[in-house]
């Protein structure tokens, strides 16, 4: 049996963690806005890299007027791809975070799964 020092330290253990966890969670909800926006400008940006980029960029090219970003063949290809391996991990991290979560809740009271 744990003595009362113990749990105390426990409880404040706690409550520190908790204190920083609801800071970093303020953080990760703006993270969270900030990915919604960014994944609308990339849908834009993949939209027209997919449809009429390649005809339009050939017009550009044939009057030496290519000095945009995004008329390199890379810029716009390397973006998409890194983005699309990071939602990738990101994926994998809340379906593990998910899992674990739901296993734990489980073991800790039943009726919560049914």
């Amino acid at each position: 049996m744990k003595t009362k020092k113990e749990i105390k330290a426990t409880f404040k253990d706690l409550d520190k963690r908790l204190i920083e966890a609801e800071k970093e969670f303020k953080k990760i909800k703006k993270i969270s806005k900030q990915l919604k926006d960014f994944s609308k400008k990339m849908k834009v940006i993949e939209d027209y890299y997919h449809t009429d980029w390649l005809e339009d960029r050939e017009v550009l090219l044939k009057k030496n007027e290519d000095k945009f970003y995004t008329t390199s063949e890379d810029a716009i290809w390397n973006l998409s791809t890194d983005y699309y391996q990071e939602r990738i991990k990101l994926l994998k991290q809340l379906t593990k975070e998910f899992t674990f979560f739901n296993r734990k809740s489980c073991k800790i009271s039943y009726k919560i799964c049914g």
